[in-house]
């Protein structure tokens, strides 16, 4: 047997990874050769190898990988996904199909066991509208046997974990305590095939199109900056003018493609083919001219804020003074008004949440002792308004006016970063981040994102550094933590994105 750190082992694999990236994506670079041997071993031992030396030459040669792809792909690929994933970008489809009254062409590149293809059929099915009903979904994996699990429409209670139970009761039938299958009405809308997206010619094969939607999650992290930037071209080539593209949570800062139009809506990430009339229309991006400019943290011992011109109409000012009558008077419009408001934002009601709370805001200027705590609340809320009608604007406005308000409150440097990304403003969003750190030095989030926006500077070694930031921190999470504002992302899949993307980085 082999020993993995061995210079020899390193010369062997070296070939080998080469051809497996080449004819399947997947790029192991040396820092990940360990992890690519235990995988190896496992495959050699299915051929029925008794010593994986021999296994190893043997793929070697470029011939021998491609005979074995299919061996390969199930040792080599992972299949963790469930229903309903990341629900902000679920909502996004939901909300923009529901405005649609035609047939979807929809891709799930990358559909794993099946998941997310059946989710967005029960999403469709949901609709009352006989023509949306009428839409196609394609699924395609390079994972045989994950197709196989996907064709069988049978899943274990595990991949229920994010999903309500009256949803699973109406589009499941039980088969017994463990496992439940897929009706009839949901599997007719799609389509399984086998589709490896490393091959060059692959959109040949596809037999429709061109798409509405191209959902591909969780798959472009396991691929070098050469494949997936490929794929992201051939993505776009595909969708229909004014289509979307999903990726992860993880994959947004992957889309450098100026081709796309980055949507930040229910508090996620959807990017759509740039065109001049749109077919599948969202609400406008705004102007983002003459905004006011951030105030920085200053990163000493004397840390101070560089205030900013905020204009006093709309803003919380504290300590007024007001009678009895008033106060009591307030108690009950402020537990109507904050119902109102979380009422709103949930139904998708964005302009009257922002109504609402403009009239609080007015009011809060004659009587402010209610909500000096609450503050904080309004200001994320109106701020997370007016993104998702997509005024950012108005945003980056409110967002400057909150740090004004409380300097210290972290949400909002998050959300700020957010928004620089979205409009492209990366340097803004480094200097954001940078600041967030500052003043929470263990936020997972701040510290993804800036490693992120690194590497898409091509920065390895900044890049690096706060990837191992980030996993230094989660080593103290439980794996089945839910990483704050991260749409359900838990502690133990960030940990393995972040691994990856250490294992990834070329110097």
């Amino acid at each position: 047997m082999f020993d993995p750190n061995s210079e020899i082992l390193l010369s062997i694999i070296n070939p080998i990874s080469v051809n497996i990236e080449k004819h399947l994506g997947l790029y192991y670079p040396p820092e990940k050769y360990s992890e690519l041997y235990i995988r190896l071993d496992s495959a050699a031992k299915e051929k029925g190898y008794n010593e994986l030396e021999d296994f190893l030459h043997t793929l070697q040669n470029e011939a021998s990988v491609i005979n074995n792809i299919d061996l390969l792909t199930r040792h080599l690929t992972i299949g963790e996904t469930y229903f309903f994933r990341e629900s902000g970008v679920l909502d996004i489809f939901k909300k923009n199909i529901i405005n649609n009254s035609r047939p979807l062409n929809i891709w799930c590149a990358g559909c794993c066991t099946g998941e997310e293809a059946y989710t967005l059929a029960i999403i469709i099915n949901s609709i009352f509208d006989s023509n949306i009903r009428n839409s196609k979904i394609l699924a395609t994996d390079i994972n045989k046997d994950f197709l196989n699990k996907a064709l069988s429409g049978r899943y274990s209670k595990w991949s229920f974990r994010n999903m309500d139970d009256k949803i699973v009761a109406k589009y499941f039938n039980r088969i017994d305590d463990k496992y439940f299958e897929v009706r009839p009405e949901i599997r007719k809308l799609v389509k399984f095939e086998y589709m490896n997206l490393a091959e060059n010619n692959f959109s040949s094969k596809l037999n429709f199109g061109p798409f509405d939607y191209i959902f591909c999650r969780n798959v472009l992290m396991y691929f070098d900056n050469e494949l997936h930037d490929k794929l992201v071209t051939s993505f776009y080539n595909l969708l229909a003018d004014g289509g979307f593209l999903a990726v992860s949570v993880a994959e947004v800062s992957l889309i450098n493609d100026n081709r796309f139009e980055k949507i930040y809506s229910n508090e996620s990430f959807i990017f759509r083919k740039s065109v001049k009339e749109p077919t599948l229309p969202l609400s406008p991006i705004h102007n983002i001219n003459n905004r006011i400019p951030l105030p920085i943290i200053r990163n000493n011992s004397n840390s101070s804020f560089t205030r900013s011109p905020v204009p006093e109409h709309n803003t919380i000012r504290r300590g007024s003074k007001a009678s009895s009558e008033e106060r009591k008077q307030s108690i009950d419009d402020v537990d109507t008004s904050f119902y109102n408001i979380h009422n709103g934002y949930a139904k998708g009601r964005y302009a009257e949440t922002i109504s609402i709370i403009l009239d609080i805001i007015q009011k809060a200027n004659k009587n402010n002792t209610l909500l000096q705590n609450h503050s904080d609340e309004l200001y994320l809320m109106i701020i997370k308004s007016y993104l998702n009608i997509n005024n950012f604007d108005e945003a980056l406005r409110w967002c400057t006016k909150g740090i004004e308000n409380n300097r210290l409150h972290l949400p909002y440097y998050l959300t700020l970063a957010n928004i620089f990304q979205v409009i492209n403003e990366n340097e803004e969003a480094m200097k954001t981040l940078q600041t967030a750190i500052y003043l929470d030095p263990d936020n997972i989030l701040a510290n993804f994102s800036l490693s992120n926006l690194y590497r898409r500077n091509n920065d390895s070694s900044l890049a690096r550094k706060y990837l191992l930031v980030t996993l230094r921190i989660l080593e103290n999470c439980s794996p089945d933590q839910v990483i704050e504002e991260s749409e359900g992302l838990t502690a133990g899949a960030m940990r393995e994105m972040v691994i990856s993307f250490i294992q990834n980085i070329k110097e």
